[in-house]
């Protein structure tokens, strides 16, 4: 990995300097920016686009692609979700059973697994609770046994599942996340308080978190990054945030300070940040790429990256 360097202009590493207000990511070799309330579209140059020259302009193929890829599949088969005795089963749309109703909840299918439950009751601030959870595939079969105490569903082949907690109230007291593959197996155990999928075989780890008034670790933390193939931490621990911009890419902060949460029961509240940090990029080895010195990133598109720097939004050029 390695930047290009060019047209230095405030900062040695941008390739379109940091003027813009806010910046889409490049599509077909151009992006739409915003300066002084106006949108226009710049080329990779950090040259202006004309509409003439947009109308003309021949895309690399990326938008074709992406429409190729829409999911086609000759099998019409409907899935009815039935309720008998209160149980829950499916059937198809001519009424064969394909699961028969012995579960308290069946979930949607991903990657053709859903997730399922003999949970007792529903609570109207809970969910459902006083059951366990697993996971059955396409074929109805039960392949991940109900032991668990909540599970998300399955992406890129993994999925997370709650593996202990205690009960006072009908609260979580305690609670470890933690990945499974479609075998049920645990593929980092529990030593890291989150985690977050990336891409192949890489997660992003975290330890230290604060936990939240129902004891699950929300707040804060340090991040790393976990290969589970190699069962390696390849990127060490000690990042504020750390996002995901290509297979062997990883954009991280140090420096972010925040206020806690308004509402101490809102777990989609992680408080107020109040300091963005400072950003970078580094590789799968843990080499800097991008120096830390940014006020943020955005996503990696065709080799552009969005970068803030006194305000503004700019572009570097990662290869």
């Amino acid at each position: 990995m390695s930047l290009l360097q060019a047209n230095p202009v405030n900062d040695p590493l941008l390739v379109i300097p940091a003027i813009y207000d806010d910046v889409h990511p490049f599509s077909d070799g151009v992006a739409e920016v915003q300066r002084d309330g106006k949108w226009e579209t710049i080329d990779r140059n950090g040259q202006r686009v004309s509409a003439d020259k947009l109308e003309n302009h021949k895309p690399d193929g990326s938008a074709k692609t992406a429409q190729k890829t829409r999911i086609h599949t000759d099998s019409h088969t409907v899935l009815k979700y039935i309720r008998r005795n209160g149980k829950t089963g499916i059937e198809d749309q001519h009424g064969n059973v394909l699961v028969p109703p012995i579960y308290g909840f069946i979930g949607q299918f991903s990657e053709g697994m859903a997730p399922v439950s003999d949970f007792t009751h529903v609570d109207a601030m809970w969910g459902y609770v006083g059951g366990k959870w697993g996971f059955i595939n396409a074929n109805g079969k039960l392949v991940i046994p109900l032991k668990y105490y909540g599970v998300g569903d399955f992406h890129d082949g993994l999925a997370a599942v709650i593996i202990d907690h205690g009960l006072i109230d009908r609260r979580v007291l305690k609670g470890r996340w933690a990945p499974i593959d479609k075998r049920g197996k645990l593929v980092i155990g529990t030593k890291y308080d989150r985690f977050q999928h990336l891409t192949g075989s890489l997660l992003a780890v975290c330890s230290g978190s604060r936990k939240d008034e129902i004891g699950i670790p929300s707040i804060g933390g340090k991040w790393g990054v976990f290969d589970y193939h190699t069962k390696r931490l390849v990127v060490p621990i000690k990042y504020d945030r750390l996002n995901g911009l290509s297979d062997r890419l990883f954009a991280v902060c140090v420096g972010e300070k925040y206020l806690p949460p308004k509402d101490r029961y809102d777990y989609t509240d992680l408080g107020t940040v109040i300091d963005p940090g400072k950003w970078g990029v580094i590789d799968y080895h843990g080499k800097t790429i991008l120096p830390l010195i940014y006020a943020g990133t955005r996503e990696l598109s065709q080799g552009m990256l969005a970068v803030k720097l006194n305000g503004k939004w700019g572009f570097v050029r990662l290869k």
